[in-house]
């Protein structure tokens, strides 16, 4: 019966154990998350055009982020706030109508990666238009179709630069640097140079490698808890059988037998 308590007891403790480390890692996301709720709000008043409304939530979520900005790195503290600035530039200046909801997604999108961390950051969910994007470039340009390209190239440009703040602060930066290269060199050599069409299979090559590398690290992040998770169980398992078995056996474990 005592056996019976203490592993009892031992699951409460592992129970408490986790359940504490899952709130304390839940705090520290809790401000981060607020602001992403708060950006949430700019890209739906922006894309309603209810620019107001958007600057009255941006001057609370410049507030909110100057009280919490000490906690990140100044990497992300630089990021995030050029990305405050440009958005009030398109807020109060004369800007075209899709330039304002695009800079509030990107900020959206990097006030996210500051919370998610490895868990499943929205921008991964950008992964298919850029493929297709750039797909579409490659045809273009092995069509030799020039309108087409360069309409292909300014979306992906577009959704480059929603994206890139974002991918700024979730790391990769050798990556990021390789990619931000092939980007900056698009279609600066003629649509006929066959290394043009390299570079570009290149860039979908590191593009693709940009969203697994996160995929695997959402996935390697979960492991290590799995695995503890999974050998806590054997160990309680393993506990619960031998206990049965010494009080049925008598004040004996039981001999091991190879026969």
């Amino acid at each position: 019966m005592k056996s019976g308590k203490v592993i009892a007891g031992m699951l409460v403790i592992f129970y408490i154990f986790f359940s504490f480390g899952s709130f304390a890692e839940g705090a520290g996301k809790n401000t981060s998350a607020a602001l992403s709720d708060q950006a949430d709000q700019i890209v739906q008043y922006t894309d309603a055009n209810q620019i107001q409304a958007a600057k009255a939530v941006l001057k609370n979520l410049e507030a909110s982020w100057s009280a919490i900005k000490s906690m990140y790195s100044e990497t992300d503290q630089r990021t995030i706030e050029i990305q405050l600035d440009q958005l009030g530039s398109v807020l109060t200046g004369s800007t075209s109508a899709g330039e304002r909801p695009a800079r509030a997604l990107s900020l959206r999108l990097s006030l996210d990666a500051l919370s998610a961390g490895n868990h499943d950051p929205l921008w991964t969910q950008m992964r298919d238009p850029v493929l297709s994007t750039i797909g579409a470039m490659e045809s273009a340009m092995r069509k030799h179709d020039r309108a087409a390209f360069y309409d292909q190239r300014n979306q992906f440009l577009n959704q480059y630069a929603i994206l890139y703040p974002a991918l700024v602060i979730s790391g990769s930066d050798d990556l990021l640097n390789r990619v931000d290269r092939l980007v900056s060199g698009l279609g600066k050599d003629g649509l006929t140079n066959r290394e043009s069409l390299a570079d570009l299979s290149k860039l979908r090559a590191e593009f693709r490698q940009l969203f697994h590398l996160q995929t695997m690290a959402i996935q390697g992040n979960r492991v290590p808890f799995i695995a503890f998770v999974i050998g806590v169980v054997l160990i309680l398992s393993l506990a619960f059988v031998s206990w049965r078995r010494f009080s049925r056996g008598g004040s004996h474990w039981p001999r091991m037998t190879y026969r």
